[in-house]
């Protein structure tokens, strides 16, 4: 792809309409609001102007105090990721980049897209840099889903590195959807590394209990 995603652009003359939605959850499968798609052209193109958008305080969205103008630019650009999704599929250069920004309703789509791309390290690579300061419980629920298309692959030893990251941050890995997708990675290789994390982990923490109940589930399975 030509498109440079971490460099500011100009806007074009004319960009094709965004649908910004009410609420932070990304749906394109609504027909009757959606406009008629534009070009794969237009589109990367206004995915790429949103982008730069966050360097400026100049585009179309309101300011009414200091974090309306970066919630609305930040839903637009996570509607515009996902309908070039759904109008011309996943690209790994859009999915990558999105992962990358800040705003977790952005990286929510990025990952929607990426789970439709071929595992790959390079995708790992964007997946771990994207995420290693994400403290959002749902967003990292995702990224477990995404992490679990490696298991029994030959990029499975670097996709449990990076769930063992999550773990270790400690409160934000804290759901029950979270360790329910933490048990595929546990194995007679690795078993011995997670009871490891489980001793540095906080006694009473939430992720200890989750991480303890998924070891002794393994470790009854694993019986004779």
């Amino acid at each position: 792809m030509a498109h440079s995603w971490e460099q500011d652009s100009k806007a074009p003359t004319q960009s094709p309409a965004i649908r910004k939605p009410a609420s932070s959850a990304v749906s394109y499968s609504d027909p009757e609001r959606r406009q008629p798609a534009p070009t794969r052209d237009a589109s990367l193109a206004e995915i790429q102007r949103l982008n730069a958008c966050f360097q400026r305080a100049d585009c179309e969205f309101p300011k009414s105090s200091s974090q309306s103008y970066r919630f609305a630019l930040s839903e637009a650009l996570a509607v515009a990721i996902a309908e070039h999704h759904a109008n011309y599929g996943p690209e790994k250069e859009i999915a990558q980049f999105g992962i990358r920004n800040p705003e977790p309703i952005v990286k929510v789509a990025a990952l929607e897209m990426l789970a439709a791309i071929p595992p790959s390290l390079e995708n790992l690579s964007s997946l771990e840099n994207g995420l290693r300061n994400s403290r959002d419980p749902d967003l990292l629920a995702q990224a477990m889903k995404e992490l679990g298309r490696y298991v029994g692959s030959s990029l499975e030893i670097e996709a449990q590195r990076i769930v063992e990251g999550f773990l270790s941050r400690g409160p934000s890995f804290s759901s029950p959807q979270n360790a329910s997708l933490l048990r595929p990675f546990i194995n007679e290789h690795s078993y011995e590394e997670f009871q490891e994390i489980l001793r540095k982990l906080e006694p009473g923490a939430e992720t200890r209990k989750f991480l303890a109940s998924a070891l002794e589930e393994y470790e009854r399975k694993r019986k004779p």
